[in-house]
């Protein structure tokens, strides 16, 4: 296994100022692993998740017909998850109007044994709960890890101690406020690196903040290199931008031959790649855009 994928699968409802898309396949795992398996010709990408009785088996054939391992997504005796999101007009951060857990409120993951072992581990937006128990069955070259402000503010003690445990954290500037309870992206940049925020469960040595349209900027042992944002002209829906930022980022890493840590100018590359694949995500409700995304059409984007 070269990147093994964890998160969520789910269908959502979602609301921008262009409209209103209802039960749409969405979720972290879902996001991450189309977006890395768009960069990764070569290679295996496995999903780690749970799906319902009624998760469709069109949106299944999807995720196997691009090429994805579903060995390691649960079927379980309860609804798919369902998230229902609503976005402001100008604004990138939804509004949540329902969240339903579902069969991830029950998922215990049981990583197969050919899965174990991956070159690079993206334990994405997870319960940190669930993060632990994976954390506990796989060993990868590189951990990376990703989370949001709902575990942040309300399960503080087990995010910190799987955050500790990260090579690299991947975070949205809010996020990382929230965690650090630092002003700025180099304070809380700074404080997440040394562990100060994650109240002495260790720490990691790259921090990558996610800045949306402003782009990305990554922290390391290198010091900071950072990529801009790129401009679409018409934003649909912002859902599941974070998570295809961090599939194409893993996928872009592993291409460069990753050995350990990625050096500097490994990580710029990604976090361009990262940027530009995130655009096109924003272009249509759910994974229409990049579920069809041509590389043709992926060439011709600056």
């Amino acid at each position: 296994m070269e990147l093994l994928i964890a998160g969520s699968l789910a269908y959502d409802t979602l609301e921008s100022e262009v409209g209103r898309a209802d039960e749409v396949l969405g979720g972290s795992a879902t996001y991450a692993g189309l977006s890395a398996r768009f960069h990764m010709r070569e290679g295996r990408v496995g999903l780690i998740g749970a799906v319902g009785e009624d998760f469709l088996a069109d949106d299944w054939e999807l995720l196997s017909g691009k090429g994805l391992d579903l060995s390691g997504v649960s079927r379980l005796s309860a609804p798919t998850f369902r998230w229902h999101g609503r976005y402001a007009t100008g604004n990138s951060d939804a509004q949540t109007v329902s969240t339903q857990m579902n069969a991830m409120g029950i998922f215990d993951p049981e990583v197969p044994l050919n899965q174990r072992n991956p070159a690079i581990f993206l334990c994405g937006n997870l319960h940190p709960r669930i993060q632990e128990k994976l954390l506990l069955q796989v060993e990868s070259k590189l951990l990376i890890v990703d989370t949001m402000n709902k575990w942040i503010t309300g399960h503080r003690e087990q995010l910190n101690r799987v955050l500790g445990q990260a090579q690299l954290v991947v975070i949205n500037e809010t996020e990382l406020r929230m965690l650090s309870d630092e002003d700025t992206i180099n304070q809380g940049a700074a404080s997440l690196l040394s562990g100060q925020c994650l109240s002495g469960e260790g720490s990691p040595e790259i921090v990558v903040v996610k800045r949306g349209r402003h782009g990305a900027v990554a922290y390391g042992p290198w010091g900071e290199v950072s990529s801009q944002g790129v401009w679409v002209d018409r934003v649909v829906d912002p859902t599941g931008c974070g998570d295809v930022f961090a599939g194409a980022m893993a996928a872009h890493l592993l291409g460069a031959g990753l050995e350990g840590l990625p050096d500097a100018q490994e990580m710029a590359a990604a976090l361009v790649h990262a940027n530009r694949t995130a655009s096109f995500n924003l272009e249509a409700f759910g994974v229409t855009a990049l579920a069809g995304l041509e590389t043709s059409t992926y060439a011709q984007r600056l």
